[in-house]
């Protein structure tokens, strides 16, 4: 089943395009108090609610895997990478963190994370079909803890929590064409997109990307042949 795809309003890519402030981009996300091993403890993050939207613009349906491991860890089928403020950003792979590591475990040392893994289906979009995710824009911001915050001594690297702050980012979205890896259909939802009963297996072979400052409207990913 092909699906027509909705162009993006003109309000929609003046709201992407027209919010952007560089002097923001620039601020270190955490702050001037380097020297203070408190600025690189996480805090309570403020989750948002984002919408992502993913098109299929290819003549064949494609089928898209979650990019997120660990316990609980909600489901995500893109990537974001980046920089703010000179700050190298991305999107966690890992839930636990253990694995990142969180400047925390450096710090103070964390309980170890629960073995467990929660698993999310493959999805599917049929051609000229889109699927809108919600994302809570929760990032990792890199970090080198002070040589006075750790007992072995400085150039201890790791990874403080938050909440995307304004920067220079490359959203991604990595798909699998079904003429190359077939799999047994879905029941298309009013968008065009489905949740696979099992794990296609596919290896990707097309991708999307889209520039974003974190602090527009985000920008719809269009993947195309």
């Amino acid at each position: 089943m092909a699906c027509e795809p909705r162009a993006a309003t003109q309000d929609e890519v003046d709201e992407a395009t027209s919010c952007t402030d560089q002097d923001a981009r620039d601020r270190d996300p955490l702050g001037d108090e380097l020297h203070r091993c408190d600025t690189f403890r996480a805090e309570e993050p403020s989750p948002k609610a984002l919408a992502v939207t993913i098109v299929n613009a290819t003549e064949h349906a494609v089928v898209i895997a979650n990019t997120t491991q660990g316990c609980h860890a909600p489901a995500r089928f893109f990537t974001l990478s980046g920089t703010a403020g000179g700050r190298a950003v991305s999107t966690a792979q890992q839930i636990c963190p253990d694995e990142w590591p969180s400047c925390d475990v450096a710090l103070d040392g964390i309980e170890g994370c629960r073995l467990c893994e929660t698993l999310h289906h493959d999805r599917l979009i049929a051609s000229g079909g889109e699927l809108t995710l919600t994302w809570d824009a929760l990032v990792l911001v890199h970090a080198t803890l002070p040589d006075s915050c750790v007992a072995e001594g400085g150039g201890v690297e790791c990874q403080v929590p938050m909440t995307i702050p304004p920067g220079d980012y490359e959203l991604r979205v990595e798909a699998a064409s079904t003429s190359a890896c077939p799999v047994e259909l879905c029941e298309l939802d009013a968008l065009g997109s489905c949740s696979l009963e099992t794990f296609a297996g596919c290896a990707p072979t097309l991708h999307a990307t889209a520039a974003w400052d974190g602090t527009c409207a985000v920008p719809r990913l269009r993947i195309v042949e």
